[in-house]
């Protein structure tokens, strides 16, 4: 099997395939070999059936890969793109190839043909031979190359130590952002931190997810962070910190996904862009699953299009295998992760399309990755959940069937979510105007890319718009589409400084750079706001109820003792425990009937409990208001603050 290649060579002269030499090889009239109709030229060459040197030949024709193919780190220049959706490209290593027929002989008359080739006079593209058959026989190297100049070239560790380098700085100015957040704000108005504060803490004591333990989230986040939260001290910071680590992970899956969609340039700029993104940056030290599954989910998706853009080999193999395991991974963390799904099928479809007509070794080639991925996403999902085989009941429906269950009784909020959805985007407004543009650049250029990415984004708003209930942090799942599609655009960015003319798409990768830049320093300057804020006047001021009422649960009750509130995080910051099933009394589960009157009563109880707070106003919604009077009966009101919040103890 023959392999040829374009290998990138510095001249001080090239030459250009005349209008007649053109002529005589396709019929073309008057049409020059250029660097923008090089690759579809030379395709046309081989897939032409009355071209010379293919005409008659057809059942002796052998696969071989042949013509474009070049190192993306390596390239100083641009090179000329390969219409890749209607020519079939595959990628093979770092190159890209086009896959065509041909002979020995007819491969010796291309490569005889095809010389060195270029508008630019000091960079061309030249074809080498790596398989068995020397290069040299087949191909005159241009004398004119000087070493001198072969050193000036960009080589590609130093590129790479580059890339390297500025994704190590987006790593830590992440770290900081974060540590100034979990540092500077020891309170919460979140809600779900107290939820899950508590749920950590109820684990450390012995009991079980699913079983002592309500639950409504799969099984993954909590079990991935507890052990960060104890080998830390057991802190919300603790907790908070192993939040920060997973979703960290989202910064490799930003790169990984510029860097397959456009090159290493791009994988800079989706990291830059994610860094400074206000939503993520919130999301990354909650004791939330938001982060973490944002993290896989951009892990997820930029192993998938590595995958794509490598299907085979070693590489191939390893991408497609990352994917599968952290798409897994992701959707035991948070179930809004499976809209991973839609891309990755899509590129699946894509792959097996473009081999269609491949003999079948071959194919088979191909499909191992897409089978062991399978597996691999299979295996992971029996290893997470085997723990909870013998409460798998419970698991399904605390997980699967509370959540329908909520969504038909919260039903009238379902005309919200355009409301919700609004203000996503009018808070990311230039984030949507740039992706839209980007669009709009990729469709001009028919790349196909654009189709799962887009694809990917539509299937996220149409899920949003149906979930009930929607809140305003499940909006996160939009951010890592329009990342994505921004980062597109800079497909064919050029390399600095820039060598004149620059095509139009240059000239597009270059204004879609303009505008990410400005994301980026908008962006910036909300985040600045927001920390400046936080470091000059510290926590809010209206959540220092909860050191009052925490002060006086710890006076008042020992540390065995259990709490019943609608304000678990209360309850964990004066180190005292809720009754592990009350871990969560949240709207959706008294709204959906998964907690009544009856079970609040049945609880309170236990001699354990001691003491119950009244922080929200959960427990005065319909479904529990039975349990107010009975508290009156049998506890006793001890303290009253501000904004109707009680302290009741026996």
């Amino acid at each position: 099997m023959h392999t040829f290649g374009f290998e990138r060579e510095r001249v001080r002269d090239a030459e250009v395939v005349t209008a007649k030499t053109l002529s005589h090889l396709l019929g073309l009239k008057d049409q020059a070999v250029t660097e923008t109709n090089l690759a579809r030229c030379i395709a046309q060459v081989v897939a032409t059936p009355t071209a010379p040197g293919v005409a008659g030949r057809r059942k002796q024709l052998q696969y071989f890969s042949s013509a474009f193919a070049y190192e993306e780190r390596s390239c100083p220049t641009e090179v000329p793109r390969c219409p890749d959706d209607r020519m079939g490209l595959t990628i093979e290593g770092d190159r890209r190839v086009i896959p065509m027929l041909g002979s020995d002989a007819c491969a010796k008359e291309l490569v005889a043909l095809i010389q060195p080739i270029s508008r630019r006079p000091s960079y061309v593209c030249c074809l080498t031979q790596v398989a068995d058959v020397d290069a040299s026989s087949l191909l005159d190297r241009p004398s004119a190359m000087s070493t001198s100049s072969r050193h000036r070239s960009t080589s590609p560790s130093r590129y790479r130590n580059r890339s390297h380098f500025s994704e190590f700085i987006f790593d830590d100015a992440f770290a900081v952002a974060v540590g100034i957040d979990i540092s500077l704000r020891p309170l919460s108005e979140v809600y779900d931190e107290g939820v899950y504060w508590q749920s950590l803490r109820a684990m450390s004591a012995g009991y079980h997810l699913y079983q002592e333990i309500f639950c409504s989230q799969p099984p993954l986040f909590l079990t991935s962070i507890h052990p960060i939260y104890d080998s830390l001290g057991s802190s919300i910071t603790s907790a908070r910190i192993g939040v920060a680590i997973l979703s960290a992970l989202a910064l490799p899956g930003a790169y990984l996904i510029g860097r397959a969609l456009a090159g290493p340039a791009a994988g800079i700029a989706a990291v830059s862009l994610l860094v400074v993104t206000p939503m993520y940056l919130e999301q990354s030290h909650l004791l939330r699953a938001g982060g973490p599954a944002t993290g896989l989910l951009f892990l997820t998706i930029g192993a998938a299009f590595m995958w794509s853009e490598h299907p085979t080999g070693r590489r191939g193999m390893t991408s497609a295998i990352l994917s599968a395991v952290t798409l897994a991974l992701g959707v035991l963390i948070k179930l809004l992760d499976v809209l991973a799904v839609v891309p990755i099928v899509l590129l699946v479809l894509a792959r097996i399309w473009h081999i269609r007509h491949e003999p079948a070794p071959k194919i088979w080639v191909s499909l191992w990755p897409i089978a062991a991925a399978i597996v691999a996403a299979a295996t992971t999902t029996l290893i997470v959940l085997a723990p909870f085989a013998g409460s798998a009941n419970a698991l399904i429906d605390q997980v699967i069937t509370f959540h329908l269950a909520a969504k038909k009784m919260m039903i009238a909020s379902r005309s919200e979510n355009v409301h919700t959805l609004g203000e996503f985007f009018y808070a990311n407004r230039v984030l949507v105007a740039v992706a839209a543009i980007s669009v709009l650049v990729a469709v001009m250029r028919r790349n196909w890319r654009i189709v799962p990415l887009l694809a990917w984004f539509l299937a996220s708003v149409i899920l949003l718009l149906v979930q009930v209930p929607l809140w305003s942090r499940h909006a996160i799942v939009l951010i890592s589409p329009m990342i994505a599609i921004v980062v597109l655009g800079l497909r064919d960015l050029p390399t600095i400084p820039l060598r004149r003319p620059i095509s139009w798409e240059q000239s597009g990768a270059l204004l879609m750079g303009v505008f990410a830049l400005g994301i980026v320093v908008l962006s910036l300057r909300q985040d600045y706001q927001h920390y400046r804020t936080l470091v000059v006047w510290g926590p809010n001021s209206a959540d220092q109820w909860m050191v009052q009422v925490a002060a006086d649960l710890g006076r008042v009750t020992g540390p065995g003792q259990w709490i019943i509130t609608d304000e678990q995080f209360v309850a964990a910051l004066a180190n005292r425990d809720t009754a592990p099933s009350l871990v969560d009394t949240s709207v959706t589960r008294i709204s959906s009937g998964y907690l009544t009157s009856e079970e609040l009563i049945q609880v309170a109880a236990n001699p354990r409990v001691h003491a119950v707070v009244f922080g929200t106003t959960h427990f005065t919604l319909e479904p529990v208001a039975g349990f107010h009077p009975w508290l009156a009966e049998h506890f006793r009101l001890l303290r009253t603050y501000d904004k109707g919040i009680e302290l009741w103890t026996r």
